[in-house]
């Protein structure tokens, strides 16, 4: 694309830029009324009957300038008008009929998505996680099926894709403008109050939502996969290429990558790519962040609500008080209690060096070497009190010893869970009676797996995948015939009832 092109925004920056938008704007609602031309004195009527929304008023000599300078940028087409052509004089004089031109209504189109986008609040889309799940699912029917309709197959993977698009671009607005939403400097304490209930509901609902949906979606997309997808995203593509105008060997080519591409983001998103860690799971740790983020700022707001005033305005009263100040003395102890600054003659010793001031007192002009010496305490002179120190100082406490002892403590239970997460995440099936569980923390790990898997349980008989609280586990219960029953000794007790078939591995396997 040449430069020249660009030219078309130029009006955005010229000193009668509000001129150029107001008739620029004027042809956009005539194109959609099905009105393509327009006379000069067209637009003057336009702009008369009512500007168009966020236009001031244009003066109708402003008109005729306004459009050869947008025809001389290329935003408008100027085509001769002889359609009222009566006299001679008429002919020789210039008339013209006036169009946006195709770079000019792409502007314009621009600068309509600039302004819905500049407007347009990030969210966490929680259904869509949930959608995206359903069309995988229905996707990975239609792959299954060689003989599978390949128009319905390009439209459930378009419908994926756009709903997908939706969920990463707007979770990306989403994180870049939360930290200026926790702004606390231009609303009120109860604004900021009810926002953070809202604020945080919101941000867990969409956590739970993510987190259990991943481990489906991660399955869906590995079997889709296995089950040889990549031959449909050619179908598709040449779906796509058939209703365009070039069909060389290049534009082939470049559809084809371009519909691996979006699958290649979609799987980046969730499972990640080389060795880096998936997106969502970035997402997932950044919106968490932002919850420490806001309750900083509400203990801000609320330390800010505790004191009766700040400096500011400590400052500006005290200026009240000594614009009021009756008298200059009055004013100087004002400025005593305030800053507990004094002259150099607040040295004074005994009662009878008061009482000489007193009696000859010097002015505040008097230069220090031309005033009379005052006696002063040695003590003050040396350690600058009057009286004794306060005594002996205070035992500072080490509490190294008891950080290291802390630090160790937290290894140990962090090494305790590993090894415990290390023994039930095996990744094979086994049964529930059988489960190695002789360390407390691996029975904890147990439980919370089992009432993952219990909690999602509505037909006895059905196979249940679940997700472990914390969202890094995910366990597969397969239930068995007969439902037998079970004893399973733990280290806080004997566990009593179904025994059960349970697969559990780390999430991202």
């Amino acid at each position: 694309m040449s430069i020249s092109a660009h030219r078309v925004f130029a009006h955005l920056t010229a000193d009668n830029a509000a001129v150029y938008r107001a008739v620029l704007m004027a042809f956009v609602q005539t194109k959609e009324r099905f009105r393509l031309h327009l006379r000069p004195e067209d637009l003057v009527a336009e702009l008369a009957d009512g500007a168009p929304e966020g236009s001031g008023l244009v003066a109708a000599e402003q008109i005729q300038p306004a459009l050869n300078q947008l025809v001389d940028w290329g935003n408008l087409i100027a085509t001769p008008d002889g359609s009222e052509v009566r006299t001679v004089e008429d002919f020789y004089r210039a008339r013209f009929l006036y169009q946006l031109s195709r770079p000019g209504e792409a502007a314009e189109t621009a600068l309509q998505v600039f302004h819905e986008r500049l407007e347009q609040p990030g969210e966490l889309q929680t259904a869509a996680l949930a959608d995206i799940d359903r069309h995988l699912a229905a996707l990975q029917a239609l792959v299954s099926d060689p003989a599978a309709d390949a128009g319905r197959v390009h439209q459930t993977i378009s419908q994926l894709f756009a709903r997908f698009d939706g969920l990463a671009e707007q979770a990306r607005s989403f994180l870049a403008s939360l930290r200026r939403s926790l702004d606390l400097r231009g609303g009120g304490v109860d604004d900021f109050l009810a926002y953070k209930e809202h604020l945080i509901g919101y941000v867990e609902r969409f956590l739970r939502e993510l987190t259990a949906s991943a481990g489906g979606i991660i399955a869906r997309l590995q079997d889709l996969e296995r089950a040889g997808i990549t031959v449909w995203l050619l179908r598709c593509a040449d779906r796509d290429l058939a209703d365009s105008l070039r069909q060389d060997a290049e534009a082939r080519a470049a559809v084809q990558a371009r519909w691996q591409r979006r699958f290649d983001g979609l799987r980046t998103w969730f499972i990640g790519a080389d060795g880096q860690p998936a997106q969502y799971q970035e997402l997932r740790a950044h919106t968490r962040a932002a919850l420490p983020v806001l309750l900083e700022a509400l203990g801000n707001l609320h330390d800010a609500r505790l004191r009766r005033s700040d400096r500011v305005a400590d400052l500006r009263c005290l200026a009240r008080w000594f614009a009021t100040a009756a008298s200059d003395q009055e004013a100087h102890a004002l400025f005593h209690q305030a800053f507990l600054l004094s002259p150099s003659r607040h040295l004074m010793i005994d009662d009878a060096t008061v009482q000489a001031r007193e009696d000859e007192p010097v002015p505040p002009s008097t230069p220090w070497y031309d005033d009379r010496p005052i006696r002063i305490s040695p003590r003050l002179r040396s350690q600058g009190r009057l009286r004794a120190g306060p005594g002996q100082r205070a035992v500072v406490l080490d509490h190294g010893l008891a950080k290291i002892q802390l630090h160790r403590r937290l290894a140990e239970e962090a090494a305790a869970l590993h090894r415990a997460r290390a023994a039930i995440a095996t990744g094979r099936a086994t049964r529930l009676s059988q489960m190695q569980v002789a360390e407390p923390q691996a029975f904890e790990v147990l439980l919370d797996c089992l009432g993952a898997v219990l909690a999602r349980r509505v037909d006895p008989q059905a196979t249940i995948i679940a997700h472990s609280g914390d969202g890094s586990l995910r366990i597969t219960c397969t239930p068995l015939p007969n439902r037998p029953q079970m004893t399973l000794p733990g280290p806080l007790g004997d566990l009593i009832g179904e025994d059960l078939e349970l697969t559990i591995c780390e999430s991202w396997q």
